[in-house]
């Protein structure tokens, strides 16, 4: 009988003696995905005679680098194992001065001194997430002002939404920047239009 205690004993610390000397976690590695625009609005209109000052977007929502799915209206759940290369407000904030830059419509696009422009603009990112039906959902609030009277020209919400081609951290990515290439599109005719409107060219 002692023997057969004994025995199971030796067979206990073994196994605990195992566990505590092997790995306690999984080594999972993490990936990161970038956010792309390619924004082509005509040129065929006038060229205003105005700069515009681009400030940093902020974040009114609760959005980190972890990519985010919303289950139902309000439960959400955060992708450790896929993130953003930057928080999504950075990412936001650095293509608005491609798509302004690109489309010539604006005499200048300025990041550095942004308040020495004739018009400054800002937004607020509210929503950066996958909806319960696979949809990149990107919704903000920008403003546009002249600088030198402090009028508000422009202050709109804008929201996007693009269906994921699958559920991966792939299709959000793609989705994502889709969203944010036709939202961008808009507020850059947005304020075209409004500096025109300043111009006297409309």
């Amino acid at each position: 009988m002692n023997g057969f205690i004994w025995k199971r004993c030796w067979i206990l610390l073994v196994f605990l003696a195992g566990g505590c000397l092997g790995p306690t976690t999984r080594s999972t590695s993490v990936s990161f995905y970038d956010l792309r625009t390619t924004v082509t609005v005509q040129t065929a209109h006038p060229r205003s005679s105005l700069s515009v000052g681009l400030g940093r977007f902020l974040n009114a929502g609760p959005y980190n680098e972890r990519m985010v799915y919303r289950k139902s209206a309000h439960p959400f759940v955060e992708d450790d194992y896929h993130r953003g290369v930057q928080p999504p407000e950075d990412m936001m904030s650095r293509e608005p001065y491609n798509a302004m830059a690109k489309s010539e419509l604006l005499d200048d696009v300025i990041t550095q001194g942004a308040m020495d422009a004739d018009l400054y603009l800002t937004a607020n990112i509210i929503t950066f997430e996958v909806d319960p039906e696979l949809n990149a959902v990107i919704q903000l609030a920008a403003s546009l002002r002249r600088v030198d009277t402090s009028e508000t020209l422009l202050s709109n919400v804008y929201e996007q939404k693009e269906a994921l081609a699958e559920r991966t951290p792939e299709a959000f990515a793609a989705a994502a920047s889709r969203a944010a290439q036709r939202l961008l599109t808009r507020i850059v005719q947005d304020c075209h239009a409004a500096a025109l409107t300043i111009d006297g060219l409309k």
